[in-house]
């Protein structure tokens, strides 16, 4: 603090008069000791060994691993959005396709219906009238009318 305003005079001089007035620079014993005694001064000379450009790299690694971790989760996300996106789609599909196929299913069973009863049972014999039932009958019905037939 005080020490440099005494080395090197007030703080902001006017940039034009300080401009092109340095033709060498030269390193003062004298002054250095000067230098030693100041906290400040002494931090300030002794922190320029390229700790600049280490800092700067620190802090390019510190944004690139961000940035990495960042696009990472994103992609992650991307990646389970479109299995989330995949599956519902998969479920719409078999939805419809299983509606599709019920009604479908129905329209036969409405069709079949109309068709049995547009038959002319009436000029069947019973016996073929008996075989035309069990056509729509489960097993378990065919098997209990035979046992009672038979009886």
């Amino acid at each position: 603090g005080e020490m440099a305003a005494r080395l090197w005079g007030p703080a902001n001089p006017d940039a034009m008069k300080v401009n092109g007035i340095f033709s060498s620079v030269q390193y003062s014993r004298s002054r250095a000791a000067l230098l030693s005694e100041d906290p400040a001064l002494r931090f300030v000379l002794n922190s320029f060994d390229g700790d600049l450009y280490q800092g700067l790299s620190l802090v390019v690694d510190v944004l690139n691993t961000e940035t990495r971790a960042i696009l990472d989760m994103a992609l992650s996300e991307n990646k389970t959005l479109f299995a989330v996106h995949v599956i519902v789609v998969v479920i719409i599909f078999y939805v419809c396709l299983f509606q599709a196929t019920v009604r479908y299913a129905l329209r036969e069973v409405v069709l079949a219906r109309e068709f049995v009863v547009r038959m002319p049972l009436h000029i069947l014999s019973s016996e073929d009238f008996e075989t035309f039932q069990d056509f729509f009958r489960s097993e378990d019905e065919i098997g209990g009318d035979r046992d009672d037939e038979d009886e």
